[in-house]
C-alpha cells in the first residue's frame, strides 16, 4: 500500500481506498485535518456468530473506492451518510445512506477533504477494462446490503480482487489471509503517519457554496480561510485576502520610486524591497487561486521576506568580503530550506523557520543599537527603537485579530451576513494581517535603510 500525495501520478488500472473528513454539521464550520491515531486500535467482541473484529475509529471518517483508468480518467464511488439535519432534498424521500459514482479527471486526493489515498490493487491491462463495469454493478449492490462505509469499501476490495484471480484464472491464497479490520487500521495509519499539535493550523473552512465552481476550482491547498470561497467573483477564491495583498506592493513600489528615485525605468532596487513586491504578487495568486503550488510561493515568499531584513542586518559594518559570504551562505540556506520544505509539504517547518528568523532580526537589532561599537548616537536609537517597537506591534495585532478569524470563523460570517456588504468586508480579518503585517514589515526596512546610511556615513568621515 501506499498513501498518495496530489503531485503524485497515480498508477493505470489500479483500485484506491479513498479516506474523507466528514462534513460537519452546518453549525460547525471548520473540518480539523489533524487525528490522534493512538486511539485507532483493532478490537474484537465475541457475538453469537463467533469473534468480531473491528476498528476503534473508523467510523470518524468517510471512505469511498477510487477506480483509476489512466491520466484524466477514473471513476469515484462513494457511500455516504446523511445527518437527517442536513438532508435538503424533498420532504419523504429522506435516505440515511446514499451511493454515488462519480468520473473525475483529477485524482481524489485534490479534492479538500480527502486526506488519504490508499493503493489497494493493481490489475492487469487486459482485465483492467471490465473492471469499471464490474465495479459499477458491485457497487451499489453492495451498498444495498450494508450500514456502514468502511464495511462496503472493505468488500468491495476484497470481492474485486476475487473477481481479477477468476479473470486470471488463478488462485489468490491471499484471499484466505484477508482482514478487513488489518486494511481499514493500515489504512487510517497511511493517511495519517504522524500528529503535530498545532492548533488553528490544522483547521480548514470547507464547503462554502460555491468553491467548487470557480476558475481555480477544486481548492487543493491545505490552508482554507474563514472568508467564503468564490463569494464575490468567479475568478478570485477570497475576494479581500486576494486585494489586501497591494498594500505589499503599494509599499515595496513606495520605496523603490520614493525619494532619489532615479525614474519609471530605474527604480531603487534593494534586496528587501523586492522581497516586499515578491510576497505581495505571491499572497495574492495564492488567495486568488488556493492552489497548493501557489501556497508553497506565498509560504516561501515569507521567508525570503524575513531573510532578506535578517540579511541586511547582518551585512552591516562588514567587510565586501564577508558581505559576499554572508549573502551566499544565506542564499544556500534559503534553496535548500525550500526544496526541503517542498518536498516534505509540511507547515510546521515554516512556521518554525519563520519564527526563528524573527527572533534572529529582533537580536540582531538589539545588538547593532546598544551593544555594538561604535555605537550610534542616544537620538537615533531611540528614534529607531520607538519605530522598530510600534512595527512590531503592528505586526501581532494583526496575527492576534487573524486567530480572531481562524477561531471564531462562524460568529463572524454570522454577523457579516447580518451587516452586508461593503461593512461585512472590514470583518475579514486575515485580510487585516496583510495589511498590518505589509505596514509593520516596510517599517521595519525604513528603519534598516536608515541605520545603513548612517554606516555609510561613518565610512566617510
Amino acid at each position: 500500500m501506499m498513501m498518495s500525495f496530489p503531485t503524485q501520478q497515480l498508477q493505470p488500472f489500479t483500485l484506491y481506498i479513498t479516506v474523507s473528513v466528514p462534513e460537519d454539521p452546518p453549525e460547525t464550520l471548520a473540518r480539523r485535518y489533524d487525528y490522534d491515531t493512538s486511539i485507532i486500535e483493532i478490537c474484537e467482541e465475541e457475538e453469537a456468530d463467533g469473534t468480531v473484529r473491528f476498528v476503534l475509529g473508523s467510523t470518524d471518517f468517510d471512505w469511498g473506492i477510487y477506480w483509476h483508468r489512466e491520466l484524466g480518467d477514473g471513476t469515484w464511488y462513494t457511500y455516504e451518510f446523511t445527518e437527517p439535519s442536513m438532508y435538503k432534498g424533498p420532504p419523504g424521500l429522506y435516505k440515511s445512506w446514499t451511493y454515488h459514482r462519480t468520473d473525475v479527471k483529477q485524482s481524489p486526493r485534490l479534492h479538500r477533504h480527502v486526506v488519504g489515498l490508499v493503493q489497494f490493487l493493481r490489475v492487469p491491462d487486459k482485465i483492467g477494462e471490465k473492471i469499471t463495469g464490474f465495479l459499477d454493478w458491485l457497487a451499489p449492490l453492495v451498498g444495498s446490503n450494508t450500514r456502514r462505509d468502511d464495511t462496503w469499501a472493505t468488500t468491495i476490495c476484497l470481492q474485486t480482487r476475487l473477481y481479477v484471480a477468476h479473470e486470471r484464472k488463478i488462485v489468490d491464497k491471499g484471499v484466505e489471509e484477508f482482514d478487513a479490520a488489518t486494511l481499514l487500521y493500515q489504512t487510517l495509519h497511511l493517511a495519517y503517519p504522524e500528529v503535530h499539535t498545532m492548533g488553528h493550523h490544522n483547521l480548514r473552512f470547507d464547503g462554502d457554496p460555491h468553491s467548487l465552481s470557480g476558475a481555480w476550482s477544486p481548492p487543493t491547498s491545505r490552508a482554507n480561510f474563514c472568508e467564503e470561497d468564490y463569494a464575490i467573483t468567479f475568478y478570485l477564491a477570497e475576494f479581500i485576502n486576494a486585494l489586501t495583498n497591494v498594500t505589499y506592493v503599494y509599499l515595496a513600489l513606495r520605496s523603490m520610486y520614493g525619494p532619489r528615485s532615479r525614474g519609471l525605468f530605474a527604480p531603487k532596487w534593494d534586496f528587501m524591497s523586492f522581497s516586499l513586491l515578491v510576497l505581495g504578487f505571491g499572497s495574492f495568486l495564492f488567495h486568488a487561486t488556493l492552489r497548493q503550488t501557489l501556497e508553497f510561493v506565498d509560504e516561501l515568499s515569507m521567508m525570503l521576506l524575513s531573510w532578506s531584513m535578517l540579511r541586511s542586518l547582518l551585512i552591516l559594518r562588514q567587510s565586501p568580503t564577508n558581505i559576499r559570504y554572508i549573502s551566499i551562505a544565506l542564499a544556500v540556506f534559503f534553496i535548500s530550506f525550500s526544496v526541503f520544505y517542498v518536498i516534505s509539504a509540511k507547515i510546521i517547518y515554516q512556521v518554525i523557520a519563520f519564527w526563528v528568523s524573527l527572533i534572529l532580526i529582533g537580536v540582531r537589532i538589539r545588538y547593532l543599537f546598544y551593544w555594538a561599537k561604535p555605537s550610534f548616537s542616544k537620538e537615533n536609537v531611540h528614534n529607531w527603537a520607538v519605530r522598530v517597537w510600534t512595527a512590531t506591534f503592528t505586526c501581532l495585532f494583526g496575527y492576534l485579530i487573524w486567530n480572531i478569524d481562524l477561531e471564531f470563523c462562524h460568529e463572524l460570517r454570522a454577523f457579516r451576513q447580518k451587516i452586508g456588504l461593503p461593512w461585512a468586508f472590514l470583518l475579514e480579518f486575515h485580510g487585516w494581517w496583510h495589511i498590518l503585517t505589509a505596514i509593520g514589515a516596510s517599517q521595519v526596512m525604513n528603519v534598516l535603510r536608515e541605520v545603513r546610511e548612517e554606516v555609510d556615513r561613518e565610512k566617510k568621515e
